[in-house]
């Protein structure tokens, strides 16, 4: 804007030193001419204006930088164990006669920050499989594999940091339970 207000004022006082003066006209009577045009060509740039104030947004805040995975919505994906702490090895047993899947859920951040999910898949009927788990609030949740992945049962459970006693997830006919030796 600064610079179209010079280029217009410069340009006025060029066409006015470059005309002849009208006859009977002074030179300083023209030269005062000339500068008032310019000035009055620049006037309307110079008044301010308003300026409309800025709308708010609807940025949303930014979230808690414990980690990408911190929030409870946040939990439905699998599980990292490699950054949720230590871990203790629990055993995951099938005490049914069917084959089952157990999900093993870590269902709100832990102390690292971390949650989501852990499937032990496929299990056949009395047996069992281990999962590393770290400590926190989980959820379990077993399904038969067959005609409409029949639920077995589910349950709820706290891992305690640096357990020292074995334990165990037996899943039961409609129920899981955790337990040190099932």
């Amino acid at each position: 804007m600064k610079i179209f207000m010079f280029v217009a004022g410069l340009l006025a006082l060029l066409l006015g030193a470059c005309s002849s003066p009208a006859a009977g006209t002074d030179p300083a009577q023209a030269q005062t001419f000339v500068v008032a045009s310019a000035a009055a060509a620049i006037t309307p740039f110079a008044i301010p204006t308003e300026t409309p104030a800025p709308l708010p947004t609807q940025t949303p805040l930014p979230s808690p930088t414990v980690t990408a995975q911190s929030t409870k919505d946040n939990c439905r994906h699998a599980l990292d164990s490699g950054v949720a702490g230590q871990t203790h090895s629990t055993i995951v047993k099938n005490e049914t006669t069917g084959t089952v899947s157990v999900s093993l859920t870590l269902y709100k951040p832990n102390a690292f920050g971390q949650c989501g999910y852990i499937v032990v898949s496929n299990m056949s009927g009395n047996s069992s499989d281990t999962a590393d788990l770290p400590a926190g609030s989980w959820s379990a949740y077993a399904w038969a594999k067959g005609k409409g992945n029949t639920a077995i049962g589910s349950g709820s459970f706290v891992v305690q940091p640096a357990l020292s006693r074995k334990m165990e997830v037996c899943v039961r006919s409609g129920k899981i339970v955790y337990q040190s030796q099932c």
